[in-house]
């Protein structure tokens, strides 16, 4: 469903703006919206954000039905990139370094700064910040006017540890263990479906059936989900073991034990009265699993101005646009980036 929300913008103030978003949609989505409300070129910021009564959303894959955004107030504010900038670092032992540095500056020029004023030969400072290296440019890593930058020591050994313990969990590129189930008034308790993704777990309160964890239309990680038993409400004796799905449109992306990456295209579940299930007999061990839904209809609007006026077209990304939307936004699809994102996330 498609709505109007009031946001405050922090660098005008005073001035209000009126944004469409769909509730369920990434507010990623909602801050490249309003840029292009504000005439501004995304690819001319360092950083933009949301608040909510001043607290700032991090997680740009969430959706702001996961807030109460009624009766609070949504701040949007954003930092244009400049020249110079002012970074920090916090180095080990609570030791701070303030510099200011040109955006081509490369890293391990500020990286060896950084080793001297530690004395210590046995501590290699190293960014933590994933992907990032030594020779890139401060621009090409993303770091800017403000930021501030966590050093970390290289202990004897090896690196700070990248370690993510394993998840077991149904094998979803495994398509053939879909079954299709009716649904019925007489489920037990704790087995209520819903629209879009449903996580079912085992719970120790529980022990002859799965309950079922009703997410709705948005992006499950896995790895940093908490899940809660409706029956008992409990979060530690609670393991989840497949999904769900109804009525929606949803893919995959993940890091298999082995390595191997997965990416899923979109599949739909059309019928409203029929629950996908993955046989949770199936199982395998992920390093990393993100599930993503969307109601089926969403395809229908332009992604910019959320608009169904006549002469929305599909781009050869794939995505619907107005020409003078995607004038707008300077002729790049903001749906296929976050894609990218994504993609990236969860599969290195």
């Amino acid at each position: 469903m498609i709505q109007t929300v009031p946001v405050l913008i922090a660098n005008e103030p005073g001035k209000v703006v009126e944004a469409p978003y769909r509730i369920h949609e990434p507010i990623f989505f909602l801050l490249q919206r309003l840029a292009c409300l504000l005439g501004l070129k995304v690819e001319d910021l360092h950083r933009h954000m949301l608040a909510i009564d001043g607290t700032m959303l991090k997680d740009v894959k969430t959706s702001l039905a996961e807030y109460r955004v009624l009766g609070n107030i949504l701040t949007y504010e954003y930092l244009e990139k400049k020249v110079d900038s002012e970074i920090t670092f916090r180095l080990p032992l609570g030791k701070i370094y303030r510099t200011t540095v040109h955006l081509s500056t490369r890293l391990y020029v500020l990286m060896n700064a950084i080793r001297k004023i530690e004395g210590d030969s046995a501590l290699a400072p190293l960014l933590n910040v994933s992907g990032v290296k030594e020779v890139h440019t401060m621009e090409r890593c993303g770091i800017g006017y403000g930021d501030d930058i966590e050093v970390m020591s290289l202990q004897c050994g090896g690196g700070p540890s990248d370690y993510r313990p394993l998840i077991p969990f149904v094998d979803v590129q495994d398509r053939s263990s879909i079954r299709r189930i009716k649904l019925s008034r007489k489920a037990p308790r704790g087995r209520l479906a819903r629209d879009g993704i449903n996580i079912e777990c085992r719970c120790k309160c529980t022990p002859k059936y799965d309950v079922i964890c009703c997410m709705d239309f948005t992006i499950v990680e896995l790895d940093k989900t908490k899940f809660v038993c409706p029956n008992c409400n409990s979060s530690d004796k609670i393991q989840p073991v497949t999904v769900g799905l109804m009525d929606c449109r949803y893919r995959f992306m993940g890091l298999r034990e082995s390595g191997e990456q997965y990416t899923s295209g979109w599949s739909i579940v059309k019928r409203q009265n029929e629950y996908q299930l993955f046989d949770s007999s199936k199982q395998v061990k992920w390093q990393r699993l993100l599930i993503q839904a969307q109601p089926r209809d969403e395809r229908d609007v332009c992604i910019i101005c959320l608009r169904t006026s006549s002469g929305i077209k599909t781009y050869d990304c794939g995505h619907p646009f107005h020409d003078e939307c995607y004038a707008k936004v300077g002729g790049w699809c903001f749906s296929c980036k976050f894609d990218k994102q994504l993609q990236l996330a969860y599969t290195k």
